[in-house]
């Protein structure tokens, strides 16, 4: 963003002011060549007809620095007000679901809920991040939980069979007349 110092009004960062058709920063020609603001004819072909030229200030650093500002207070409230409010929704979730599965207060359990808290705060700051930081953080949580998973499948997989195993209890023979066990041959 530029704010044009002749007619003081803020347009995008091109070649010519907007609202009063000054050129920024130098005066061009009929072909766009810049020349600079004290020039009488191009520097670069020699042409006579040359659009006047205004100086401007750059607004970028402050468009940036104001979004920064933003991202900051953003992350102050979600960390301040909905930040406990998130974990104890999932905590009353996490807590559900052990009692459910009969599972009391273990110890991992209880950290389940924060660690569930922990990657929604840290998806949530990096949507407020500038884009390319943003997907490179969002890449390295999806890694992180990609290979987490790969523990974490077959160790939930080992204790279902086991849950399962314990609810059930022992192998019972078939009660069906007529059928036998099979026996393994040696």
């Amino acid at each position: 963003m530029r704010l044009c110092l002749h007619c003081r009004a803020v347009g995008p960062d091109a070649p010519r002011c907007g609202h009063c058709g000054r050129s920024f920063g130098a005066r061009l020609c009929a072909r766009d060549h810049a020349s600079p603001l004290d020039a009488v004819r191009c520097v670069h072909c020699g042409r006579e007809e040359l659009t006047e030229g205004t100086r401007y200030l750059s607004l970028t650093p402050l468009s940036r620095l104001l979004a920064w500002a933003l991202a900051l207070g953003l992350l102050s409230l979600v960390t301040h007000h909905l930040g406990p409010l998130l974990a104890g929704v999932l905590a009353m979730i996490v807590w559900g679901a052990a009692h459910v599965l009969n599972l009391g207060a273990v110890p991992w359990v209880c950290l389940l809920d924060r660690l569930l808290f922990w990657v929604l705060f840290v998806l949530l700051v990096s949507l407020a991040l500038p884009p390319a930081w943003g997907r490179a953080v969002r890449g390295w949580l999806g890694q992180a939980l990609r290979h987490g998973l790969r523990w974490l499948v077959p160790a939930l997989s080992l204790a279902g069979r086991v849950f399962y195993r314990l609810v059930e209890g022992p192998e019972k023979e078939d009660a069906r007349p007529g059928k036998k066990k099979a026996r393994k041959k040696r």
